[in-house]
């Protein structure tokens, strides 16, 4: 496929994929505000009396804030989450609340500590650990879980290379005159002719219709994308919009820019029409689909 098209098309991802609320994803910028640590404090003495370790009866939640599994690894978490270092358990509960405020925790409604959300709730901005060290009251994780350390390997030493004098420039040997008769008459290349297309009717006129390959040819391949590549069980507001945008086709989207198993289904049946290979993730190619592509059903 020609670059230039592969542009277009990862252009019209970042431009339709990361409307509205996913500036807030790549924004670097601290929260205006989080919960206090004496918040957390009470939510954990709600949720598991404050047990790092507790497992439900129903051996179902885990850990001081009662995650369920799905749960636990829509935010990154691996394992058990009972099973993780107290930094882990709140590394990863301060990220869910950033994700969806106090929704996720039954302690938090009306009919217990009513918790309200603030500025820094739903924003998908993910938290840094020492951001997540303010959830206990000393403002410090709890005993015994230290913080991550990265190790940085050394860089090897490179010796110098010896200094390399450049050659003198070459002059070029001028090119005999053409011959005075000579007629010069401009070559135009062949153009190859174009493959019928199926009508694309649902769409206004785009500049990217009459790239569209036939469906289920499995001509574009995605390519992987940092920002505008998803994977499943990811939680994105570039996703939150895509999905808005596939209900236009008659999906029911709640729109809460999770990757789950209805969002993956809809996701082949959008690559299969628009000749799109099938993948799990959902790349710059699949995103402008939805905005510019054949529909799906």
């Amino acid at each position: 496929m020609p670059v230039s098209i592969v542009r277009k098309l990862c252009a019209a991802a970042v431009v339709f994929g990361t409307a509205g609320t996913a500036f807030t994803l790549l924004s670097s910028t601290s929260a205006n505000a989080d919960p206090s640590a004496t918040v957390w404090d009470r939510l954990r003495s709600c949720e598991s009396s404050g047990n790092y370790q507790s497992v439900d009866s129903n051996v179902a939640h885990f850990g001081a804030y009662q995650f369920d599994q799905s749960t636990w690894d829509s935010v990154g978490g691996q394992g058990r989450p009972d099973k993780a270092t107290a930094t882990e358990q709140d590394y990863r509960a301060l990220y869910l609340y950033r994700m969806r405020g106090w929704q996720p925790w039954q302690c938090a409604d009306s009919s217990h500590l009513n918790l309200q959300n603030d500025a820094s709730a739903a924003t998908g901005r993910a938290p840094s650990f020492p951001e997540s060290a303010r959830v206990h009251t000393d403002g410090k994780p709890s005993p015994g879980s230290p913080t991550p350390v990265v190790q940085v390997s050394k860089p090897t030493p490179v010796a110098s290379a010896p200094p390399v004098h450049p050659a003198p420039p070459v002059r070029p040997a001028p090119l005999p005159p053409p011959p005075a008769t000579a007629a010069l008459t401009p070559q135009k290349a062949p153009v190859p002719p174009v493959p019928d297309r199926p009508p694309v009717s649902h769409l206004p006129p785009s500049p990217l219709a009459d790239i569209i390959p036939p469906a289920g040819s499995d001509t574009l391949v995605e390519p992987t994308l940092p920002i505008v590549t998803l994977s499943y069980g990811t939680c994105s507001p570039v996703l939150a919009n895509w999905q808005i945008q596939m209900n236009s086709y008659g999906y029911g989207f709640a729109g809460d820019g999770c990757y789950d198993a209805d969002t993956s289904s809809a996701a082949h049946q959008l690559q299969y029409a628009n000749g799109i290979s099938r993948t799990d993730t959902i790349g710059p190619y699949t995103l402008a689909a939805a905005y510019l592509g054949r529909a799906p059903r």
